[in-house]
């Protein structure tokens, strides 16, 4: 499917207007911004607008009886990740409140790596067709040092003054998460200010609605492909919030019909807390199995729970740095939205992940069109693998019921596709202060 946008315009329109809905809701809560859920009409956009959104569809053959499908959220090359979706989805709301109000739109996210590159992607592409330029559109991103070598170069980084107008800014703390008070200060104390003075909206977009608009394509391309399921589905992913299950269960009510879906969220041990809900309806490491130090091996063990990895390296092992999130807001909603994630949830290792890897290789490189990375340390993405390990850990456990598995394929790339850039493209911060430093001499340059 070359461009998943177009084909469910309708679609993502049904789902904008329920999102605009608990917008209005809250409205009166918050000062913060935020546009309404409207994109420009279609005849509006330049054609290329939405060509980022293609996906397929695959069949992965059977492992033990069970038949494994495959949704690849891979295909954009700018990004290889499912963030292209929400991130259009966010630029073309940005785009249609300049038209309407004439203000320019100053994204800014913590972030990762994933979502960071996505936004910047989709604001490069949406300068490249003429839809936004730099004096109505502009990007700032905030990650953690350790998500640096995950941020993909672009042609944002080619241009001395689209550096500064799309500032990266990176944070050296230990706590990864850090990132996120520091945007929400930033916010918070400079926001009124930069309208103020420049006239500019700030839009924090880190919000599970912002991206769950565009995941209900997921459910849209899955009935067409497949059908509306007789049978309940089990769909695999690899989450820190789940926000792309989320979208899939707003998209299967939109669609209606069917079997409802049930859900394995798979994590790693550095963040199990959504594997920990799961099981216990609670978020509280006691309810983590009891591991025990093998000093002739020198790995934990532990034969409590067969949803986690017998043994492990480390006690908050990472297999993804993506996955960072604690606490995740989201869990209010997955209660409601998700009855069949519960008693699913799954914690990969590493060597499980490693151990998967050539037989996931030779399944991807027969059956889709996402390019096996040969070595896995050149492997900059691990969502998809841990997805597809999860998946099989849990029939080899006997846990899976179902006859069909969707796999989520929701990220995979190596080092050659991030490409590299210069240290002096990127801005060092260490407080909310430094983030409105970087923004506030982006929007001088553009009123200048």
């Amino acid at each position: 499917m070359q461009d998943a946008f177009d084909r469910y315009w309708t679609g993502i329109g049904e789902a904008l207007d329920r999102a605009e809905a608990r917008r209005l809701d809250v409205l009166a809560e918050t000062t913060r911004f935020a546009p309404p859920f409207r994109f420009p009409t279609r005849d509006e956009l330049p054609g290329d607008t939405t060509a980022a959104t293609g996906l397929s569809l695959n069949d992965l053959g059977e492992y033990r009886g069970k038949q494994l499908l495959f949704l690849d959220l891979t295909r954009n090359p700018g990004t290889r990740t499912t963030k292209t979706f929400g991130s259009l989805a966010i630029i073309l709301r940005a785009v249609e409140h300049t038209r309407v109000t004439g203000e320019p739109v100053m994204l800014v996210t913590p972030s990762a790596a994933n979502k960071a590159s996505a936004l910047r992607d989709a604001v490069s592409h949406a300068y490249e067709v003429g839809l936004a330029t730099p004096s109505t559109l502009r990007v700032s991103v905030v990650i953690p040092a350790s998500g640096l070598p995950k941020v993909w170069a672009s042609v944002l980084d080619d241009d001395a003054d689209l550096q500064r107008l799309n500032p990266i800014c990176v944070y050296g703390g230990e706590d990864r998460e850090g990132v996120k008070p520091l945007v929400h200060g930033f916010v918070d104390n400079y926001a009124e200010r930069l309208l103020d003075e420049y006239g500019v909206r700030v839009w924090d977009s880190l919000h599970v609605d912002n991206y769950m608009v565009a995941d209900v394509i997921r459910a849209f391309a899955e009935a067409d492909a497949w059908g509306v399921p007789q049978n309940p589905r089990l769909h695999v992913h690899a989450v820190s919030s789940a926000y792309g299950f989320l979208g899939h269960a707003l998209g299967t009510e939109i669609r209606g019909g069917g079997a409802p879906a049930r859900y394995l969220m798979v994590q790693h041990l550095a963040t199990p807390d959504l594997v920990l809900w799961s099981h216990t309806g609670r978020i509280d490491e006691v309810d983590l199995p009891a591991y025990s130090y093998d000093p002739a091996t020198n790995v934990y063990r532990q034969d409590e729970s067969t949803y986690f990895p017998p043994t492990v390296e480390s006690l908050h092992e990472i297999v993804e740095p993506t996955f960072y999130t604690r606490r995740p807001p989201t869990v209010e909603r997955i209660a409601d939205w998700l009855p069949g994630a519960r008693d699913r949830g799954m914690v990969v290792s590493r060597q499980e992940c490693l151990s998967r890897y050539d037989d996931v290789m030779e399944r991807l490189a027969a059956h889709t069109h996402v390019r096996p990375i040969a070595r896995p340390d050149d492997v900059r993405e691990w969502a998809m693998i841990m997805a597809l390990a999860g998946a099989m850990n849990a029939i080899d456990r006997g846990l899976v019921e179902e006859d069909e598995i969707v796999i989520h394929g929701s990220g995979y790339y190596g080092a050659d596709d991030v490409g590299t850039r210069s240290e002096d493209s990127l801005t060092h911060v260490s407080s909310s202060a430094d983030i409105a430093d970087a923004v506030m001499s982006a929007c001088r340059l553009t009123s200048a």
